[in-house]
Formats: C-alpha cells, structure tokens, sequence
C-alpha cells in the first residue's frame, strides 16, 4: 500500500450540497472538462515538484525525492465537491519544503560529505562511509582535523592515501526552504476555484437567457 503523503496539497471545491446538486446538472461534457482541468493542474503541479526535486547536486544524487511525488483525483461530483490531492511521502520532504537543520543518525557523531574526489557523475560516492571506515581500520586511509583545504579549523576530513580531502565530517547542515511547494498549491487551487466559479455563472447565466428568450 502507498504511504500516505508527508507533505500535500488538496485542491478543494468545497460548497457543500449547493455546489454539487449545480454540478450535477452540468451537461456530461462540461462536468467532465471540470474534472479533467482539475487532473490536468495536479498532474502540472506534480511534475513541477519533479522537476524542482532534481535540480542542483543534493538533489540529483538518488532521485528518490523526484519519484516519491504523487498526484490523485479523490473521488468525483460529489457531496463534499472536488479534490485533487499532490504529494510526497519521502522523509525527507518535510524539510526539503520547510527548511531546517540535519543531524548525524543516532550511531554516528557526523554527517559524512562526500568531496568532488570521492563523487561519481551522479553525484553518490564512489567509496561509501562504511568502505572509507574500513580503510582507516586498515591504515590506508585517516582521519584529519583542520585538513588542507577545508577552509575550517574545526571541521574533520577523511583523506586517502596521497592526503586528498574524500570526506568532509560535518556535526549538522541547514538546508533552506527549496521546494517552494505550500506557495505552487496555493496558486494552483486559487485557479481552479476562480475557473470553477466562472463556469458555474457562466452556465446558469446562460440558462437564464434561454428562459427568457423563449418566454
């Protein structure tokens, strides 16, 4: 089963039994273009946040917050009106959007950051935290504080064999709001409410002028 979204959008047309008994007497093709421009602003939306999941080096190592991201039309002309769900079940999404600081997990003291050496073209580490590990048990590699080139005195590094920076061991980073996702399905859900109101005058407007035309 899925799991449920850490991080969403719904796009509401929420009116009550007003609104869906207007809906109902929509002619099917205009109901059906209702829903599929919800549909169609969701799945833009979506594939907005896809985009914006793979942009700079962070982001391009794994593609896992690219592909977490989910769209779904929830349900259809109903009691409760329309909603189009967008979002991402990633841990980490949370903090892509809102910002904040990483720590370390709980069985080691740093954050390990692999150095431009130690990257492969997408962007993961040629030679793991685990394998760098073994190669200090085994005297191959070291630890290092205040190494060349770290530009911190109280930074640690892992270098290799020739002295060259593979690791830079960090105690926490702070990652800025990036995603910018809140502000998109904000903007997305005011267009559809705005194009919904619209058609629904617009429809009954014209209903009106056919009455009295023929009365």
């Amino acid at each position: 089963m899925p799991k449920a979204p850490l991080i969403s959008s719904h796009f509401n047309a929420e009116a009550g039994q007003r609104l869906t008994a207007a809906l109902s007497k929509f002619p099917r093709q205009m109901r059906d273009d209702i829903m599929a421009r919800y549909k169609a602003e969701a799945t833009m939306l979506k594939e907005t946040m896809q985009k914006r999941s793979s942009e700079g080096p962070l982001f391009k190592r794994k593609g896992r917050l690219r592909r977490s991201w989910s769209d779904n039309l929830d349900g259809g002309l109903r009691i409760h009106g329309i909603t189009a769900i967008v979002g991402s079940a990633a841990s980490y999404s949370v903090i892509h959007e809102e910002g904040g600081r990483v720590y370390p997990q709980q069985q080691s003291k740093f954050i390990w950051i692999p150095q431009p050496g130690n990257l492969k073209s997408n962007r993961t580490a040629k030679v793991s935290p685990t394998e760098a590990r073994r190669k200090i048990e085994g005297g191959q590699w070291r630890f290092a504080v205040g190494a060349r080139d770290s530009g911190d005195d109280n930074r640690a590094a892992v270098l290799n064999e020739d002295g060259d920076r593979m690791y830079l061991l960090v105690r926490n980073i702070y990652i800025p709001p990036r995603l910018g996702f809140a502000g998109q399905g904000q903007r997305a859900g005011f267009r559809l409410t705005s194009q919904l109101e619209h058609d629904v005058i617009a429809y009954w407007d014209a209903q009106a002028r056919r009455i009295q035309s023929t009365s």
